[in-house]
């Protein structure tokens, strides 16, 4: 049981994760993502 109290947190933390990006990209501003990215 502590196994699973373990891993479901885990688990929702990487599927937002993995969608973050995705809305980040939906609801860009244009002023913050130069700002956010750092210089390669």
């Amino acid at each position: 049981m502590t196994f699973l109290a373990l891993a479901l947190p885990i688990l929702l933390t990487g599927l937002v994760c993995t969608r973050l990006p995705s809305l980040r990209e939906l609801d860009r501003a244009p002023e913050e993502m130069p700002r956010q990215s750092s210089p390669v």
